[in-house]
């Protein structure tokens, strides 16, 4: 995801910090690893709205 988002990734097999896969992301994946369930970690992001926010 980080390299689709132009984004350097330096050990793809530790994975990226972007705006999709963020801390939320990486606890939920977590907690399912853990627990062997499959909560659904989401959250609505409208891409369009900071497309060209530049900051």
């Amino acid at each position: 995801m980080a390299k689709l988002m132009g984004m350097e990734v330096k050990n793809p097999a530790n994975g990226a910090y972007t705006p999709i896969n963020n801390c939320t992301w990486v606890a939920g994946y977590l907690w399912n690893s853990i627990t062997n369930e499959q909560l659904i970690y989401e959250q609505d992001f409208n891409g369009a709205a900071y497309a060209e926010n530049g900051d």
